[in-house]
């Protein structure tokens, strides 16, 4: 005879089976919570390895606080953000590891996920009111702690946005506005309105020692 004692528990506590399967299998997500920058990676050489932080979870009611841990930026190699310590963000997480995918290690990554504070997570830097106001609402603002580089992949035209000035490069010919005022332009040529400047002559003058004096 069958046992029916252990069918009528199983189908009383069905709900509860299920509950607890769910929440288990959710245990090994990745968490998505709020965090900070506690750390920019760098290489043995003090150089920072782009893309990649120390984050510090900021949620409280633990009964063990979570452990600092290394992520990925969640970015491209077009964009490139100064990440600072102290930036704010959350986490975000995949269905599986991010190693292999950032560069970590090589190959490719399996299903299999890799714990809750593994490495399935990203950092996501979110806005925060204490940043200050946009120069424009309704401009793209691009602002760093030490300015802006434009380049081609092969840095054959650079434009540096600095403290100090504006450098406009392609090559060896460069514009330089420096900040105390001063331009210096360096070319093989320079055409103002259509005419060579380094090979522009003025007509109606006699050669000698007097000149024709600034421009007016």
């Amino acid at each position: 005879m069958s046992d029916l004692s252990k069918k009528v528990i199983f189908a009383q506590n069905i709900g509860e089976i299920a509950r607890h399967a769910i929440s288990s299998e959710s245990q090994s997500n990745g968490y998505q919570l709020p965090c900070r920058v506690a750390r920019v990676i760098t290489d043995e050489s003090g150089n920072t390895i782009d893309g990649f932080v120390e984050i510090e979870f900021q949620v409280v009611g633990l009964s063990v606080p979570f452990p600092n841990i290394v992520v990925p930026v969640v970015g491209w190699r077009y964009l490139r953000f100064p990440i600072q310590v102290g930036d704010v963000g959350i986490t975000i997480t995949i269905d599986t590891d991010t190693q292999y995918i950032s560069g970590i290690y090589d190959g490719i990554a399996t299903i299999n996920g890799s714990g809750n504070l593994g490495p399935t997570l990203a950092f996501l830097p979110i806005m925060n009111t204490r940043m200050e106001n946009s120069d424009n609402p309704q401009a793209v603002v691009v602002v760093g702690p030490q300015g802006a580089i434009i380049r081609d992949d092969n840095s054959n035209s650079v434009v540096t946005i600095s403290a100090t000035g504006i450098r406009m490069q392609s090559g060896s010919a460069y514009i330089q506005i420096n900040h105390n005022g001063s331009i210096d332009i360096e070319g093989t040529s320079v055409t103002v309105m259509g005419k060579n400047f380094l090979s522009h002559q003025h007509s109606g003058v006699q050669t000698g020692t007097s000149n024709t004096g600034g421009v007016s």
